[in-house]
């Protein structure tokens, strides 16, 4: 199924700091937040001049529904504080408190949360904002729809 996602590999240069041992159990969404387009590079900088070892997602969806490998899966994230253990961070491009999730990157998110649903034990799929005082992915990210489309995709299998 991984070949169908195509998901794209990114030659990061990591920082120090990378720690193993996840074991994915739930999948946490983000937004960009950004109003200009956004690389997953632009992301891995950033986050290193923050002092990361680099990008803190797992996955990072941009507007036209590329997938971009970010941190390894078995590879602890930085992206939502004391809930980066045992989850998998996927970031969408773009603002969701302005804008409205593109149809490619709904698509994608979709294919993606089904994917990694059918891979680890994942028990639920949650909104940033539901484990950090944020609120990531924005009000006008469709996270109910999300969610019951990876459902309805995994009992059609």
């Amino acid at each position: 199924m991984r070949q169908e996602l195509d998901i794209k590999e990114v030659d990061y240069k990591w920082g120090s700091g990378l720690k193993k041992g996840n074991s994915p159990k739930r999948l946490i969404i983000h937004h960009s937040a950004t109003d200009s387009p956004e690389t997953p590079e632009d992301i891995h900088k950033f986050h290193l001049d923050n002092g990361w070892s680099g990008i803190g997602y797992h996955f990072y969806i941009r507007e036209d529904g590329t997938i971009y490998k970010g941190r390894d899966e078995n590879v602890i994230g930085a992206h939502a504080k004391n809930a980066n253990y045992n989850t998998l961070g996927i970031c969408i491009e773009g603002n969701f408190e302005k804008e409205g999730l593109k149809e490619a990157q709904k698509n994608s998110l979709v294919k993606l949360g089904t994917y990694l649903s059918l891979k680890y034990p994942i028990k639920d799929i949650l909104p940033h904002r539901e484990v950090v005082d944020t609120l990531c992915p924005g009000t006008l990210f469709p996270m109910d729809n999300i969610k019951s489309s990876i459902i309805e995709e995994i009992k059609n299998m």
